[in-house]
């Protein structure tokens, strides 16, 4: 049974006062206990609560007229439970306001959690949402009162969806008959989609973690030859050209390929036509309707030929003007054009055949190249390929097998990610050249912006650095501790990318007990890491936009000095520390102790 439409609003009211008082300035002079109702109103008929049904409420004071932060404890009211029975909300124990002056904030969330975690309360919407149950199971509400002042009168609490949900409508395109198409077995997928989340209580935004997976949604309706779904999802980007829908029509996939961001409490509508026989994807999107997009689409059989974004004669880049490659440079093929589009940035170098080597310094001081995309067809990158390319910051390469890099491709080029096929990630990482990077599979990160306060596999950070193709986060914890407990050179030379850093000191004997600051970056748990020197310089760029969100979060402020992962290579005894308050760069005796924090990139 539905507890709430997908886009539904309900008004959770939280009514204080004696049942039967007749004077009101009698009830302020008393205890005040807490009652609740739960009235939903809603944008479209659906079933409302039902027996057994659980929430849990918060009541955090106001203390001289400031309102107090939600902790897990210590709160006026912590978690307490009201159970939905004979059409009406009772509470395990009673709970009463403070007094008839203090002020309060008031939290709600559904589902009723025993031990919910305030900043990352865990929650996992269903992978298979086929029955009704499992569908409601999979929904989050929340809501929030401010600077409510004790009355007898109801407080009004707003609660909405902290989770997204998606509307597929089905119907069949060329190649289907409507006899056919009803004759057929049918099925539909949501793939590549996170199902795991943790959600801040005191804001009620989730944030997506874990891997994408797939969900079976639940059967909404059927007009005519059109069949409707329906699924809740974790607010998340879907990175371009991902899998979103796949529909299974006799034992044959079609797929429809989209990136797409879902936000909270909103519905978003797909309607998919279903090809049997067009190879092409061809993607549009609609009107909006209410609050939702309609987004339309064909799903077609995969073509295992399409695998790769470009073709092998081609080599894509985005520049602030025209790059032109060196002209002795060796690419395996000639030069056929190079065209460039001054509206988008976009260009396009094509070759008489295909690209297999891309020669020393092709690209080298090529400064209004920002984005580069290399072809699957390449095998071997020269020396010097990309050096003092200074604004260079997203490599993309198609190449299914690591080409062999030379030494100094990206010599001075300071903030780069290098994007490669999922499939062979781990590859590129283990590669000694390659390796020293930051390795990506792809992904559209777009939605991300400096400033930005999220929770990663429950650890919060505050993001320093986002373009479309990565993000870096700073955490928002930090200690003090020594660099190591030995001055002996570490070989952690490399000054922009802090994991290689790491890699480099858990390989020495004695990691655990001689690195502190890498050990306690790296205990905050998977990928996050001491900082490399380029990246603190990242962090202090825009320390005011990160300092601003720790203030606004009762969080502790980035200031004094803090440990990059760097040794300072013409002293081997010390290591680069940065002065945030100055900006200024020194080096210290590695058992000295300074400040440190982690970072992570995805």
């Amino acid at each position: 049974m539905g507890k709430l439409n997908f886009i539904s609003i309900a008004l959770l009211s939280v009514c204080m006062g004696f049942i039967s008082c007749e004077n009101e300035m009698e009830i302020l002079s008393e205890r005040i206990p807490i009652h609740i109702s739960f009235t939903p109103q809603t944008r479209a008929t659906d079933d409302a609560f039902e027996e057994g049904d659980k929430i849990g409420l918060y009541v955090s004071n106001y203390n001289n007229g400031v309102p107090s932060t939600l902790m897990t404890t210590g709160n006026h009211v912590d978690n307490a439970m009201f159970v939905y029975e004979d059409n009406k909300w009772l509470p395990e124990n009673n709970i009463y306001w403070k007094d008839k002056n203090t002020a309060a904030d008031f939290y709600a969330y559904y589902p009723y959690s025993e031990s919910p975690n305030i900043s990352a309360h865990p929650f996992f919407v269903q992978a298979d949402q086929s029955t009704e149950d499992a569908f409601w199971a999979s929904d989050f509400l929340w809501g929030k009162a401010t600077n409510v002042t004790p009355t007898p009168s109801s407080v009004a609490i707003q609660t909405n969806h902290s989770l997204s949900s998606i509307l597929v409508d089905i119907k069949p395109g060329s190649g289907f008959t409507a006899a056919s198409w009803a004759a057929a077995e049918k099925s539909v997928k949501i793939c590549e989609i996170k199902t795991a989340a943790t959600i801040n209580l005191s804001t009620g935004v989730a944030t997506a973690t874990g891997n994408g997976g797939e969900i079976i949604p639940l059967y909404a309706a059927e007009t005519g030859t059109t069949i409707s779904y329906k699924a809740m999802m974790i607010p998340q980007v879907v990175a371009d050209n991902s899998r979103l829908v796949v529909v299974t029509v006799d034992g044959t996939e079609y797929v429809y390929r989209k990136g797409y961001t879902f936000t909270p409490n909103t519905q978003h509508k797909f309607t998919v036509t279903v090809n049997k026989s067009e190879s092409s994807v061809d993607v549009t999107i609609g009107e909006w309707e209410i609050d939702s997009t309609t987004n339309e689409g064909n799903a077609e059989e995969e073509n295992e030929s399409e695998a790769n974004i470009i073709p092998n004669n081609q080599i894509w880049y985005t520049a602030t003007a025209k790059v032109e490659p060196s002209a002795s440079a060796d690419f395996g093929a000639m030069i056929e054009s190079n065209e460039w589009d001054s509206t988008t940035g976009k260009g396009i170098i094509t070759f008489d055949r295909d690209v297999t080597t891309i020669g020393k310094a092709a690209f080298s001081s090529s400064k209004n190249l920002t984005k580069i995309i290399i072809p699957n067809s390449v095998t071997t990158i020269g020396y010097y390929v990309f050096e003092n390319c200074s604004n260079l910051t997203n490599v993309v390469c198609e190449a299914t097998t690591p080409p062999t890099l030379g030494d100094y491709a990206f010599n001075n080029v300071s903030n780069i990610t290098i994007t490669v096929p999922e499939s062979v990630l781990e590859s590129y990482r283990s590669d000694n050249n390659w390796g020293q990077y930051c390795i990506l599979a792809p992904a559209d990160r777009s939605a991300y912006e400096v400033g930005d306060l999220i929770t990663i596999d429950g650890v919060q950070g505050v993001v320093f650095f986002a373009n479309d193709a990565v993000v870096r986060v700073v955490s928002v914890t930090e200690t003090n501790c020594k660099w190591g407990v030995n001055n002996n050179y570490a070989s952690a030379s490399n000054e922009y990318y802090g994991a290689v850093n790491l890699a480099t000191i858990k390989s020495k004997q004695g990691y655990i007990d001689n690195y502190p600051a890498f050990v306690w970056c790296e205990a905050l748990g998977d990928g996050w890491y001491l900082p490399a020197k380029n990246e603190l310089s990242l962090i202090s760029s825009v320390k005011e936009n990160i300092n601003t969100t720790l203030t606004a979060n009762n969080l502790v402020e980035i200031s004094g000095d803090y440990w990059s992962s760097t040794d300072n290579i013409n002293d081997g005894s010390g290591a680069h520390i940065l002065n945030f308050d100055e900006r200024k760069w020194n080096y210290e005796f590695k058992n000295t102790t300074n400040l440190v924090r982690a970072i992570k990139v995805f």
